[in-house]
């Protein structure tokens, strides 16, 4: 699969992967994966779509998971994420090309916690940071994947920053982040943090770093209140923007 991706996007055929064939029917016809969803989400949550549990030690009284979402073309349909606590499935945003910055500045889903297959963002033009739009997004189950990622923001054109600052965890798949012009702080993020293996990330032309000029949390007095990690025999401080540092799944307040 992974082989499949990358000839077509090197021998110029991302039109054939992304718009043709199999991936056409996840892209294009919002064909649903069927997915699993194991281990941390509690078994009264698929008894039924609403159910009682406890997330970051607060009482959710009412938790709701929703099928898998496809949103293309306009916003409209991001109002189906407004009450989802976990998408039982895979969260699709792509093909928006009429908006602006300022059409997503007051869009947020702070009820979202969970994605049990993946994230996917393909050209959704004025969108620039995931912060305010899923400021608690904290694990990607990766039960069935995109080919083989669970997290792929490729051509988003406006995207400045990832942002998903409460994002812990990525239990299955990898993370390919491609061809996004204007994204700075991925250099500041340490995804050995979040995934149980690095070997399959695919990140790749994105904005130079040595243009981004990213400073985490602090840094410009002098004193960062972010959490440092070794990369390439050099401790670096590791944040998610220049306003939230990265989070390890031990300590999420």
């Amino acid at each position: 699969m992974k082989d499949r991706w990358r000839h077509s996007l090197y021998e110029g055929r991302v039109a054939q992967s992304l718009y043709e064939g199999r991936v056409a029917q996840s892209l294009y016809e919002g064909g649903e994966a069927q997915s699993l969803c194991n281990g941390e989400v509690a078994q009264s949550l698929y008894k039924g779509r609403v159910a009682q549990s406890l997330y970051k030690g607060r009482f959710l009284s009412l938790i709701s998971v929703c099928p898998s979402i496809d949103i293309r073309n306009n916003l409209t349909q991001l109002s189906q994420l407004e009450n989802c606590t976990v998408i039982e499935g895979h969260l699709q945003i792509l093909l928006v090309f009429s908006t602006k910055a300022e059409d997503f500045r007051h869009l947020r889903f702070p009820k979202l916690v969970m994605i049990t297959n993946y994230l996917l963002l393909f050209r959704v033009y004025g969108l620039e940071s995931l912060k305010n739009l899923f400021p608690n997004l904290t694990v990607i189950r990766g039960t069935h994947l995109f080919f083989n990622y669970a997290l792929v923001i490729y051509e988003m054109v406006h995207l400045r920053e990832v942002g998903l600052y409460s994002l812990t965890k990525i239990i299955r798949g990898s993370v390919r982040i491609e061809k996004n012009d204007e994204l700075c702080y991925l250099s500041t993020i340490d995804w050995s943090r979040i995934l149980e293996s690095m070997e399959d990330n695919f990140i790749d032309s994105n904005k130079d770093v040595k243009e981004c000029g990213d400073v985490c949390p602090g840094a410009m007095k002098g004193k960062s209140y972010c959490p440092t990690t070794m990369l390439n025999d050099l401790y670096l401080d590791r944040c998610w923007a220049q306003d939230h540092c990265q989070r390890s799944k031990e300590n999420r307040e």
